[in-house]
């Protein structure tokens, strides 16, 4: 049996790296059923494996929206979130704000390597299937719809998925020793339990207007400024400067607290945020 002739075509790199995915893995049911947004995220997390750092692939949200030319940091980590509930992505590690540290993810289809010991792929994602949908579920799919129904139809991730994410971000705050509210909770379901679709759209304007009165707060009495009202409402300066600038998202609570103390400034704003 003559020997295998060896492929002369070659990608070309140019001096730098080539990502790409197994066969097996863009067979998966995980993967086809992947949003267009999760794929492109999934390709920034690989391109960051070198060979030697599975299970220490650090990358902000910050980086790979950048990357992904996207400004909406909410809409990247939804897309994380997705690949973790389909199994082809885990977080080993919860990253610091304070500290400046990103996430550490690992691929679950390629091995890793942990104090001298190698451990093989985990293969999470072979074991996804799309959820079965219930006969009224499927009699309302055949039923037409127009496209602006179909478009204003939420979309839903596997609370599992963030259950998991939310167990290792507590984990890895208390390895850290930092406050909770020092680590961005990026990962999230899109509302949270009890929560409806009204409901999440109500606390985005509100946590939209707070924004806009805290830029003009800025503007208008500058960094102090802000500094004195998020030390009333106890939020962190520094959390809330990042908020400003669409680097950090703040929790419900914070931005009540926030909204009540600018809430108590005379003008325009008293008004404003009364009504929501």
């Amino acid at each position: 049996m003559g020997k295998k002739a060896k492929a002369d075509q070659r990608a070309e790199t140019r001096g730098g790296g080539f990502s790409g995915l197994p066969h097996i893995v863009q067979d998966s049911a995980a993967y086809q059923t992947l949003s267009d947004r999760a794929v492109r995220v999934l390709m920034e997390i690989v391109r960051t494996f070198n060979g030697y750092n599975n299970g220490r692939l650090g990358c902000s949200v910050r980086t790979i929206a950048e990357r992904c030319g996207h400004k909406n940091y909410g809409s990247i980590s939804r897309a994380i979130a997705e690949l973790v509930q389909h199994g082809l992505l885990d977080v080993v590690l919860e990253g610091a704000w304070k500290q400046r540290k990103a996430r550490e993810y690992r691929l679950t289809f390629i091995s890793t390597t942990a104090n001298g010991q190698h451990r093989q792929a985990t293969n999470e994602y072979l074991k996804w299937q799309p959820e079965e949908k219930s006969s009224a579920e499927t009699a309302s799919t055949d039923t037409p719809r127009s496209a602006e129904t179909a478009s204003a139809a939420p979309r839903k991730f596997d609370e599992t998925a963030s259950t998991r994410v939310s167990q290792k971000r507590r984990k890895s705050v208390d390895r850290q020793n930092s406050p909770a509210e020092t680590v961005s909770a990026h990962i999230t379901k899109p509302y949270p339990p009890g929560e409806s679709s009204e409901d999440s759209s109500h606390r985005q304007r509100k946590a939209a207007l707070v924004k806009n009165e805290l830029v003009a707060l800025r503007q208008a009495k500058g960094i102090l400024g802000i500094s004195n009202l998020a030390q009333r409402a106890g939020v962190s300066s520094q959390r809330v400067q990042s908020f400003i600038g669409g680097s950090d998202l703040l929790e419900p609570a914070s931005i009540s607290r926030l909204a009540a103390e600018l809430s108590r400034i005379p003008g325009d704003t008293q008004s404003n945020l009364a009504s929501e």
